[in-house]
């Protein structure tokens, strides 16, 4: 949508125009709706860029390889430089990473601060880990410090630790200092109200009620979501998942610390999102991590097993694969593509049976393929396909406007303001009707189509289409039906 992401690269554009940090704003006046930490990252690469779609989508893509190397940190202070790799792998491969990417808004950067603070507190290198929180705090507000006690606590409280040496008290101290060093300053700017909004109305409020925010989804939300959110992990997670459940229920003994820890971690936090009243899919991305890490734990199990084990999940991956690509090509492609879902049909499972009967070597070069696959569609994310708020054709407004002056508002006619709009063009916007047009007379204008009609003698210097929806429907996909989908607007003048 035309929303968060443009949004907060209008944000972070206004910082460097006004040069103040703390007190933030967008084309309406005060933001407040969200903590400045990727907002800062974005006006810190607009410093550098300019403000350009490649800088407001840089630090998202920073943000995941900081989520990926965190991932990697965490499985091997949990077991070894295995466990880290696979699940790195994992994390840097999954749904839920490439469409925050993809769609940047504030939980990249949470993602990337909770795993580095976890990681810290599994180093009990406190000063690290207070400056994380601190991150985080600044990333999602509390949600952030709140992820970390329900990864760690669970597994403090069981375990008891002695007492830490006064050299270790005293870092922790310092870090508490440091914590409240980082985060007052910015809650303070924005007063009570601000503040209130933003640590309560934002966080508890949508969980414990009170807010505003609320919708009628259920609690299993998130279990739908998680299921294509968190892929490939999911066949291997709900594995882990089930041996450990099942182990507890007829062993009566709890899985090891290495799986313990991201199982708390994915399932606590699971379980607080599900009771928020208000759900957003990217609020699953929050435990890719911990879901990597027991998928990759899950694997490893698997890979000791033999070869038969590891042909058996990969026919495995293989055939929800399929599944899950039946399922979503039946809804994006209705009944004129069935040809080509039964040849879908019938070939991947091929290619599953193919994988249990294929031996070690065509095994590894599977998954150098699909590695590099994964490698390839992260560099696409990250350079090839750079445009971050082009949904609807703003950039070419903007560069058609550019000899006006910086100061001149951009005026439009039966054309809604948006902040992608504001971003691209760097003036004011002010809509105004046909009638005040035609009195001013300016230069310049957007207007839609059925508003130009109206407007004697105004010419159109560029005509552009304009997508209903950012996810396109199945007519729009189709050549034949796609000019009826769209809509059309005007730059012109006088």
């Amino acid at each position: 949508m035309e929303f968060d992401p443009a949004q907060y690269a209008d944000v972070a554009a206004r910082i460097l125009v006004r040069g103040d940090w703390l007190h933030l704003q967008d084309m309406n006046g005060p933001f407040i709706n969200k903590p400045p930490l990727m907002i800062w990252a974005q006006a810190l690469a607009m410093a550098v860029l300019g403000p350009t779609s490649v800088a407001a989508r840089l630090p998202a893509i920073l943000f995941a390889v900081l989520t990926v190397l965190g991932t990697f940190f965490v499985g091997r202070r949990l077991q070894d430089v295995r466990l880290g790799a696979v699940a790195a792998a994992f994390v840097s491969g999954s749904v839920a990473l490439h469409h925050a990417v993809a769609d940047p808004k504030v939980d990249l950067s949470l993602m990337a601060m909770t795993t580095w603070a976890i990681w810290a507190a599994l180093e009990r290198r406190w000063l690290l880990a207070w400056l994380f929180a601190a991150l985080a705090v600044l990333a999602k507000g509390p949600v952030g410090p709140g992820i970390v006690v329900l990864a760690l606590l669970p597994e403090f409280l069981r375990t008891k630790p002695p007492s830490p040496p006064w050299r270790e008290r005293g870092r922790a101290v310092l870090g508490a200092l440091l914590f409240a060093a980082l985060v007052i300053p910015f809650y303070a700017a924005q007063g009570a109200s601000g503040a209130r909004y933003l640590l309560w109305t934002q966080a508890f409020a949508r969980i414990l009620g009170g807010g505003d925010f609320q919708d009628s989804t259920t609690p299993l939300y998130f279990l739908h979501t998680g299921l294509w959110a968190l892929w490939p992990m999911t066949p291997l997670l709900i594995a882990a998942l089930g041996r450990g459940a099942h182990r507890l229920w007829r062993e009566r003994t709890l899985p090891a610390r290495l799986e313990r820890i991201p199982a708390w971690w994915l399932l606590l936090t699971f379980a607080v999102i599900s009771l928020s009243r208000y759900k957003l899919p990217q609020y699953v991305y929050w435990v890719a991590p911990p879901a990597a890490l027991l998928a990759a734990g899950e694997i490893l199990r698997l890979s000791e097993g033999g070869l038969l084990a590891w042909r058996r999940a990969y026919a495995a991956l293989a055939v929800g694969a399929a599944a899950l690509g039946l399922l979503l090509l039946a809804l994006v492609f209705p009944p004129g593509g069935w040809g080509w879902l039964i040849l879908l049909a019938l070939a991947l499972p091929a290619i599953a049976w193919a994988v249990t009967r294929a031996g070690e070597a065509w095994l590894r070069t599977a998954a150098l393929a699909a590695s590099s696959a994964l490698g390839f569609l992260f560099l696409y994310q990250a350079w090839l396909h750079p445009r971050l708020l082009d949904y609807q054709p703003w950039r070419e407004v903007a560069a058609e406007v550019r000899a006006l002056p910086p100061s001149e508002p951009l005026v439009l006619v039966d054309v809604a303001p948006t902040f992608a709009l504001s971003f691209y063009s760097q003036r004011p916007l002010r809509p105004a009707s046909p009638g005040e047009v035609s009195r001013e007379r300016p230069r310049l204008f957007v207007a839609s189509e059925a508003a130009l009609q109206h407007l004697d003698g105004a010419k159109s210097v560029l005509r552009l289409p304009r997508y209903p929806v950012s996810i396109p429907r199945g007519r729009f996909l189709r050549e034949t039906t796609r000019e009826g989908e769209l809509g059309w607007i005007h730059l012109a003048g006088w």
